[in-house]
């Protein structure tokens, strides 16, 4: 199969089509791996997990999609279903009727909003999907669970981060964070598709596509995909430490030591004033192949180069 948008959508729709729900969901996300902006990958998705009456799974790339394109009628309705389902009801009715208002003119979402109504005692509490709450204090309160995470104390992090999500939907940082304390806590897919969303909102930060590679990673014979995130990542921020370290880490995990060892020669070609960070990496990748005398090497050089990192 060729490797590109297209042919991920089509190999998608093809495994929809026979109602084989988990391949499609894995090639709509290689499309997003090259595409990460694709709303109706987003969609197609989401909607699958909605399908599946998991809809706080399929939250994530639902609210993409809509807000990806936010005169989709279509996307709206499918994400205040999932609202709905997950027993947000108020949530719900308060994006219908905020949509409603934006696209008068869709009889579909003028008959969802007419079925779904708002509740004016609770309406002040909503903006779209949003909570009315000072995002001062919501960012305070994550930056809190951000250290209770550093701290070790991760289902108090997860938990508050959770109860963020509608005070700060658009918080690259907070989806990140999701992704990171998902697993264990939640499905794997809901931390790949939180992952997802944090890539989606900025595409140029390089903590999103970490995370997305680990969370592949994760899920079983997916080493591929998280490369191919990997390659879109760096063509989209450039090389930088993050990403350097992802690609060793996902290279070390699967024992390809020659090929860890031939990215960090194309790396030290294309990038420059990174040499000590590179032998560092270097001796990592020395060390998990057990030649340790070679890596004490690479790190004593490194340590010349720039002592102030001696760490």
């Amino acid at each position: 199969m060729e490797n590109d948008v297209r042919s991920f959508i089509h190999a998608g729709n093809r495994q929809l089509a026979a109602k084989a729900y988990g391949p499609a969901c894995v090639e709509y996300s290689r499309a997003l791996d090259l595409q990460p902006g694709l709303a109706a990958a987003h969609y197609n998705i989401g909607a699958i997990f909605l399908m599946a009456g998991r809809p706080d799974d399929g939250i994530p790339a639902l609210l993409t999609a809509a807000e990806l394109q936010p005169g989709n009628a279509q996307f709206a309705i499918a994400l205040a279903r999932a609202l709905l389902d997950s027993g947000d009801r108020q949530r719900a009715a308060s994006l219908l009727d905020a949509t409603h208002r934006r696209i008068p003119g869709d009889a579909s979402l003028a008959e969802a909003a007419r079925q779904l109504p708002t509740d004016p005692a609770a309406s002040a509490s909503y903006d779209g999907v949003r909570d009315q709450v000072d995002p001062a204090d919501a960012t305070d309160r994550l930056a809190r669970a951000l250290m209770d995470a550093e701290k070790g104390d991760t289902d108090a992090a997860f938990h508050t981060v959770k109860s963020l999500v509608w005070a700060l939907p658009g918080s690259t940082e907070l989806w990140c964070l999701l992704a990171r304390l998902a697993p264990g806590r939640a499905s794997g897919e809901y931390a790949e598709l939180c992952a997802r969303r944090a890539v989606a909102l900025a595409p140029d930060n390089p903590a999103g596509w970490v995370w997305l590679a680990r969370c592949l990673r994760g899920s079983g014979s997916r080493d591929e995909d998280a490369e191919r995130a990997l390659t879109t990542a760096t063509r989209l921020c450039g090389h930088g430490p993050a990403l350097s370290d992802a690609r060793i880490e996902l290279l070390l995990a699967a024992n390809r030591f020659e090929s860890a060892a031939a990215f960090l020669d194309q790396l030290k070609a294309e990038t420059d004033g990174a040499e000590a960070d590179i032998l560092r990496l270097r001796a990592r990748v020395h060390e998990a192949a057990g030649e340790f005398t070679e890596a004490a090497r690479c790190f004593d050089e490194a340590i010349a180069i720039a002592p102030e990192r001696a760490d």
